[in-house]
């Protein structure tokens, strides 16, 4: 029997560790379909919907079900993010390398799939963004993962309807999450984000225009913030 495992890179790992046992779940942007085809053959997941909004990625992911045996427990379908996915067809949504803002607009979507559904989320960019998206429309971020690959650390947030504790601009950054239960990697990731905010301000402050003073006092704030973050974490 093949090993799906092969196909699986740390960031597609760390994704596929955070779904829950037993879930039905639907792979927004699937491409290969590696996801739901790992989970399945571990026996996780008890079905699946591998779905993207373009015809080669499906055309792909259904080689690999095929390969793997798999067509009778996965379903690809060719869907614009959420838009094809039924109320009650998957209790777990996984919403992987894409940007924060278009996870953000496609969870906006749908929101008649909000109440009864867990989401786990690996956004590219604009990882502040979609937490704040999030905080904003009633989601608890209930956990978090980080994966490192190519030298780049990659942000896994689940999150699900739920009463949010209120949160500092600086957690939208590094969530308090990973400082609390010091997941592996958060040092690290704390040392980049330090170090693209100092590049900031230094570039901020050769500019000396009138309209990035406002830019410059905000980013000078959360530098602070880091900092403190940072001591935190090294406690």
């Amino acid at each position: 029997m093949m090993n799906a495992e092969k196909n699986m890179t740390p960031r597609l790992l760390a994704i596929a560790d955070c779904v829950s046992v037993g879930s039905a779940i639907a792979d927004i942007g699937t491409d290969h379909a590696y996801i739901p085809i790992y989970l399945m053959q571990k026996g996780i997941i008890k079905k699946a919907y591998a779905m993207d909004i373009n015809e080669g990625p499906i055309s792909r992911a259904k080689d690999n079900i095929l390969k793997f045996g798999m067509d009778d427990k996965i379903t690809t379908r060719l869907s614009d993010g959420l838009k094809k996915l039924e109320q009650g067809e998957a209790d777990e949504v996984v919403i992987a390398g894409m940007g924060g803002i278009l996870i953000s607009e496609i969870l906006d979507a749908r929101h008649d799939l909000w109440k009864n559904t867990r989401f786990v989320l690996q956004p590219m960019t604009a990882t502040e963004e979609l937490r704040k998206y999030l905080v904003k429309n009633g989601f608890v971020i209930t956990c978090e993962a980080l994966a490192k690959e190519d030298n780049k650390i990659y942000q896994i947030i689940c999150a699900e309807q739920g009463k949010m504790q209120a949160l500092r601009e600086v957690d939208y950054y590094i969530s308090p999450y990973l400082v609390k239960n010091k997941i592996s990697l958060t040092d690290e990731l704390i040392k980049l984000r330090i170090g693209e905010f100092e590049k900031m301000l230094a570039g901020l402050k050769a500019s000396n225009r009138e309209e990035t003073k406002e830019k410059l006092k905000y980013v000078e704030m959360l530098l602070n913030e880091l900092y403190n973050v940072q001591k935190e974490c090294g406690k």
